[in-house]
């Protein structure tokens, strides 16, 4: 590769970094004002999702707030989501049925949301650093249906959907049908968007966005931008 192919193609590589890098800086200020925008849009309340959010942001929390939050779960919050909670809202609009407001209710935090009661041990790395999943056998032409299941939901509570699976992660999104985002604290992909589509039988997927794993801020700016798009919407 040489010359002009060589430019162009030093000059894509280039842009798609410049691009990913604009991406992971997040200006609250600018997230709000786009949130805000949305919400005015008619069209935007046709967005999948858009009826378990409404486009509305709630309150931010203070440093007091996240640091007793990080301290009830030994961990520190990676940054770009620390920010959202500090300066754009502790939950709400957000990809798919929002983001799940991180709430306290008499000295103890949790996630609110569809699959926020999941988050655990979190002081533990998050065991996944590349696609997992695990299929259990099929059922034998001539074995008892109910006995098959009944084994099949054993292993399901021991292996598949057991904790240690998410551990060092907070679910953060709900999509529907038990199809879940998470966000990794602690572990070597601390700061990755993570899809849990262990509900379709499809294992746990790193989010990536043009070929780079998904942070906080990549996933969340890359649904405005998804959204702003649908309706048509200027930023």
């Amino acid at each position: 590769m040489r010359g002009r192919q060589a430019e162009a193609f030093v000059w894509t590589v280039g842009a798609a970094q410049a691009m990913l890098v604009a991406m992971s800086a997040l200006d609250s200020a600018d997230v709000r004002r786009r949130i805000e925008a949305l919400r005015a849009n008619k069209r935007a309340k046709d967005v999948f999702g858009a009826s378990g959010h409404g486009f509305k942001l709630e309150r931010t929390l203070t440093a007091a707030e996240v640091e007793a939050a990080e301290g009830q779960w030994g961990v520190t919050f990676p940054d770009d989501y620390r920010t959202f909670l500090l300066e754009v809202g502790r939950g709400g609009a957000g990809p798919a049925y929002g983001l799940f407001p991180l709430v306290e209710n008499k000295g103890v935090w949790r996630f609110k949301g569809d699959g926020g009661e999941l988050v655990s041990d979190l002081k533990r790395p998050f065991p996944h650093e590349k696609e997992w999943n695990a299929v259990y056998r099929e059922m034998g032409e001539d074995e008892d249906e109910d006995a098959y299941w009944e084994e099949r939901d054993v292993w399901d509570n021991a292996v598949y959907w057991h904790a240690e699976q998410t551990y060092g992660a907070i679910c953060i999104c709900h999509r529907g049908c038990a199809i879940r985002d998470w966000l990794v604290v602690t572990g070597p992909e601390r700061g990755h968007v993570w899809l849990d589509d262990r509900a379709s039988d499809a294992g746990l997927i790193p989010r990536e966005i043009r070929g780079e794993r998904a942070t906080f801020a990549h996933w969340y700016l890359e649904w405005l931008a998804a959204t702003e798009r649908t309706v048509q919407l200027e930023h």
